[in-house]
């Protein structure tokens, strides 16, 4: 992009208020924001910006601790993201694999702590929720 030019940035389905350009609040640093069906849109100038923000709508996911440990194993991001805290998972029996990932995660034969399913219940609920973007203009 040729230097004194500007550019309008669309950030579909996002939350204003969450929303960071080069690790401050968008809605603190440009006064001309518009949203339209969803999508934050506004305009800058030449530079490098990094986006970091919350989609106000998920991929079609609602992960949790409590979702049921098949559902969970079944995504591909949810099971590599699972497998980190639990990888002996990959030598379970199906049949041992019932219930919630909590069930599995808290019961007392399990090797996890309190502090690790917090983490993991944590990130499973912001899978597929958050967009990181960067761009040199």
């Amino acid at each position: 992009m040729p230097f004194n030019a500007t550019a309008t940035v669309v950030l579909p389905k996002a939350e204003i208020g969450s929303v960071t350009v080069n690790g401050g609040y968008l809605k603190e640093l440009y006064k001309d924001v518009a949203v339209q069906n969803g999508d934050v849109i506004f305009e800058v100038e030449s530079g490098t910006y990094e986006f970091i923000y919350t989609q106000e709508i998920a991929k079609g996911k609602n992960l949790h601790a409590e979702t049921d440990i098949k559902i969970l194993l079944a995504d591909e991001e949810a099971k590599e993201l699972i497998l980190e805290y639990l990888p002996e998972l990959n030598y379970m029996p199906d049949f041992l694999l019932n219930g919630s990932l909590e069930s599995i995660m808290l019961n007392p034969f399990s090797k996890s702590n309190l502090a690790e399913f917090k983490e993991l219940d944590a990130k499973l609920r912001v899978l597929g929720k958050s967009q990181h973007l960067e761009m040199e203009l």
